[in-house]
């Protein structure tokens, strides 16, 4: 297709264009770093458990809240856990809005540099590759 099947008999000119928006694509994306924090971290992290056994089992409350399970309010056990999941605002005697509830958080967002990467002095650059 257009010629250019035939290795150093063709025009590769056509191909300039593609290949320089390839390269310069770093240049037109931001690139972020982001920390995410799950809802058993963020109990253990609010001091509102001491344990990660303790954090998982009210996670899996929040989780089963979210696939639309619904809780006995009245049990001692679901009252526990539905006060820990309060102190981080989740409400699990609340029908879940999938719109507002996120099973995981970003905590923390950060932009990355890009920048140039310099050869070290000690590096000794390769004399075989060399083209003619």
């Amino acid at each position: 297709k257009k010629s250019l099947c035939y290795w150093g008999l063709s025009d590769y000119s056509v191909l300039n264009k593609l290949h320089t928006d390839f390269i310069d694509l770093d240049k037109k994306l931001s690139v972020n770093a982001m920390d995410f924090e799950t809802i058993s971290e963020c109990l253990i992290n609010n001091g509102v458990v001491d344990s990660t056994r303790k954090a998982n089992i009210t996670a899996m409350y929040a989780i089963q809240w979210f696939h639309g399970h619904t809780f006995d309010t009245k049990k001692k056990q679901v009252q526990t856990h539905r006060a820990r999941l309060r102190k981080i605002g989740i409400d699990i005697a609340q029908k879940c809005n999938i719109s507002k509830f996120s099973p995981v958080v970003v905590k923390q967002t950060r932009e990355i540099k890009v920048s140039e990467c310099i050869i070290p002095q000690w590096y000794i650059k390769p004399s075989h590759l060399r083209v003619a």
